[in-house]
């Protein structure tokens, strides 16, 4: 529909699925449904609602969209960038309300938010699975660095964004953070 041609959007919803952060554990429901729910973000782009509930959504599942938020939200610009803000707040507040509803006190309530991270995944060591564990853990933080400085060289520039710029940035976010993402 975005793209006016059924193979292309078609095709483009695959290569989105296709991205790393779904390849790893393909059998993981929590790394597909982030990518499926991006994708669905994408088709309802011009409903700043529906796209920044789905990108709560998708924030609340796995790690990675949060680095799209900014970029999101520079796309609607100040209008939008509102109410895509308060879809992203009232999901967010959903899911704790979820979480708080089903924890028996205070510090089961802080444990499932804080204890259902693993934290352990964002150290600097050489302890990690892939790529990561052939080298120091130092070489990573320029890595981290760039990443960072890209992050938000695509969140300003260009200054007027459309679909393929949101598109193409969203893109190279995802993919430039399984680069120094320690997980595997």
């Amino acid at each position: 529909r975005l793209f006016g041609d059924v193979n292309s959007g078609l095709a483009m919803a695959t290569l989105y699925l296709l991205l790393p952060c779904t390849a790893i554990d393909v059998g993981k429901v929590n790394h597909v449904l982030p990518a499926a729910l991006i994708v669905w973000a994408f088709v309802s782009y011009r409903n700043p609602l529906v796209a920044g509930s789905l990108m709560g959504l998708a924030c609340g599942t796995l790690l990675f969209p949060v680095f799209l938020l900014p970029l999101w939200a520079v796309f609607y610009g100040k209008q939008g960038a509102g109410r895509f803000v308060l879809a992203l707040s009232i999901v967010g507040a959903v899911l704790l309300s979820s979480l708080l509803l089903t924890s028996a006190d205070s510090h089961s309530f802080t444990k499932q938010i804080i204890g259902s991270i693993d934290w352990s995944s964002l150290k600097l060591n050489s302890e990690t699975i892939g790529v990561w564990s052939n080298y120091d853990a130092v070489y990573r933080i320029p890595v981290i660095i760039a990443f960072f400085v890209m992050l938000t060289t695509l969140t300003f520039l260009p200054k007027e964004k459309n679909l393929e710029h949101l598109l193409g940035h969203s893109t190279a976010i995802i993919v430039a953070t399984q680069l120094w993402y320690p997980q595997q």
